[in-house]
């Protein structure tokens, strides 16, 4: 079963239906102007979404910027996860409706703004200055810092490097980690970056060792540490 998009509010269902037309899918996208005519025509386990008189539907996630509203108007349903950044305040500010099935994405700073329009959305995350989103490898140092004195987060991303110069204070008032994989940084940072990182798999403390686990070396070190003429057999069954 597939998705089924009557979204033409013009669309002629009864026509559709008098040619005993019947829709099976997993998933129904319906203007609300033909919900009445349509849903009886559809299977009953059927995910229904109602597309709002007035509102455009948008297909997969977004980022909302101004071409975005110029191009599909202040009233959006975005079938998705829609990241708003900061640098779009104002186009946040014109919206009049906003319906979003999946995630939004928000500086912290425009939440208000946001409460104003009364949306719909599966879930809200808020992040702090600058977000870098689905990074694969991020290094974060003074530099970084000083282009963005509001902070940054990192979300959703692989390996993150923590320069030495970094104190535990600018960690704890500039930086969040939120479902990131690894990050590297020195033992002495190392009390910061716990305080401010959600869902992080691992907070490595020797970045020298090429992105390489704790465990992964003081396994090295525990072969290297083997006498000479030791056998090392990684096998579950071993039969002399």
């Amino acid at each position: 079963m597939g998705t089924l998009k009557l979204i033409d509010p013009s669309l002629n269902v009864a026509a559709l239906e008098q040619k005993g037309a019947r829709f099976h899918a997993e998933k129904a996208i319906i203007a609300e102007r033909l919900l009445p005519q349509a849903l009886p025509l559809l299977n009953e386990d059927a995910q229904v979404l109602v597309v709002r008189e007035g509102y455009v539907y948008l297909q997969g996630s977004r980022q909302l910027d101004e071409q975005l509203v110029f191009e599909h108007g202040a009233h959006l349903l975005v079938d998705g996860d829609l990241e708003i950044p900061l640098s779009s305040r104002e186009v946040l500010e014109s919206l009049k409706g906003l319906q979003v099935t999946g995630q939004i994405l928000l500086n912290e700073s425009m939440r208000e703004l946001l409460k104003n329009l009364n949306p719909s959305y599966q879930s809200l995350f808020l992040y702090r200055g600058h977000l870098i989103k689905g990074a694969d490898d991020v290094q974060i140092d003074d530099t970084l810092l000083s282009l963005h004195p509001e902070g940054v987060t990192c979300f959703d991303c692989t390996n993150i490097s923590l320069t030495e110069e970094l104190s535990a204070q600018q960690i704890r008032e500039k930086l969040r980690f939120v479902d990131c994989v690894n990050i590297f940084c020195t033992p002495e940072q190392k009390i910061a970056v716990n305080s401010v990182a959600k869902d992080v798999i691992n907070i490595q403390t020797h970045p020298e060792n090429d992105g390489k686990t704790d465990q992964e070396n003081d396994s090295e070190t525990d072969e290297e540490e083997l006498d000479p003429n030791t056998d090392i057999i990684n096998t579950a069954i071993y039969v002399l």
